[in-house]
């Protein structure tokens, strides 16, 4: 209709123009004759005035209505864009665009329920899991959190994959306290390591029952349980032990750190283990590095293979 009416608009000033052209040759004929013809007479001069008028005007107003219809059909051609952008716009609220990648796990919604602002439900519609980035959370306690940083390697096992050891890097830790059974804790977010997710089809939700974050680090040296130097200081503690013999040994061992020739022994502690040796217990001075709390590092006075007294 817009094109047609296009059409009509040229076509109208196309005729007005020959209308025109047309009135004027005939008034001219009339007002202004050639050589050899005679003079028009005052009447006939005005007949020919008002028909090139009328003419004019005729041919003016088919371009006045062919302009008005014109600007009609632009203004339908408006109102019609405006009603396709609307459409569009709301053809476009109707999709939900996820802002991640991933596999929908949940819809918490059915067919003509309200959503969104103006809805009754508070938890979210779509609930999408990415298990290609999958990542753990576990709690460490307050009085261990302070030498847990983002980066250091993680290990932990799965109840539904007993037979496997996951591994993983520290991705962020959480400076708000949670109150737990076991006291104050805070969440540490550990990214999972593709290549170690891919031991087994893991699903969220999945619980670990242990999970560890390896903060130092010792490599190539000797390691004793924990147990027996709780052992030795509780016989100490107990009198059951001489307590000189053990101020003794730990002296000495002292010295090893102090007469150390490199670094290694300098950030050691001072220490005693006991030994069998002639049927009775020793103390043996020793310089004790990392533990992890079931096993600590000797970085001075024992070798591989040497045993230690764990209990009575």
């Amino acid at each position: 209709a817009y094109n047609n009416a296009l059409i009509g608009l040229q076509n109208a000033e196309n005729a007005q123009a020959t209308a025109d052209a047309a009135a004027r040759d005939a008034y001219n004929a009339v007002v202004h004759p050639p050589a050899g013809k005679a003079t028009p007479t005052p009447q006939q001069a005005q007949s020919a005035h008002d028909a090139l008028a009328a003419a004019q005007t005729q041919a003016q107003n088919a371009v006045n209505a062919a302009q008005s219809a014109a600007d009609l059909a632009q203004s339908q051609v408006d109102v019609a864009q405006s009603q396709a952008t609307t459409a569009e716009h709301n053809l476009d609220n109707s999709v939900l665009r996820a802002p991640i990648s991933g596999q929908v796990g949940q819809v918490n919604a059915t067919l003509g329920q309200a959503v969104g602002v103006n809805g009754s439900s508070t938890q979210p519609l779509i609930v999408l899991v990415n298990l290609g980035t999958l990542q753990l959370a576990g709690q460490v306690r307050e009085i261990e959190i302070g030498e847990v940083q983002v980066g250091w390697p993680v290990h932990f096992t799965l109840r539904a994959f007993p037979q496997f050891t996951f591994g993983g890097t520290v991705a962020s830790i959480s400076p708000i306290p949670h109150e737990g059974t076991n006291g104050v804790g805070y969440t540490v977010t550990i990214a999972i390591a593709p290549q170690s997710a891919n031991q087994a089809r893991l699903f969220p939700q999945m619980s670990a029952p242990t999970i560890t974050i390896t903060t130092q680090e010792a490599i190539g040296t000797v390691l004793i349980p924990t147990a027996a130097l709780t052992y030795a200081r509780g016989q100490v503690a107990s009198g059951r032990f001489s307590a000189a013999a053990a101020g003794t040994a730990t002296q000495a061992a002292q010295s090893l750190i102090v007469n150390a020739a490199g670094d290694d022994l300098k950030n050691g502690l001072a220490s005693y283990v006991l030994q069998w040796q002639g049927g009775k217990q020793v103390a043996v001075p020793v310089v004790l590095g990392i533990s992890d709390g079931d096993y600590t590092v000797v970085l001075a006075g024992l070798t591989v293979g040497q045993a230690v007294v764990l209990s009575a």
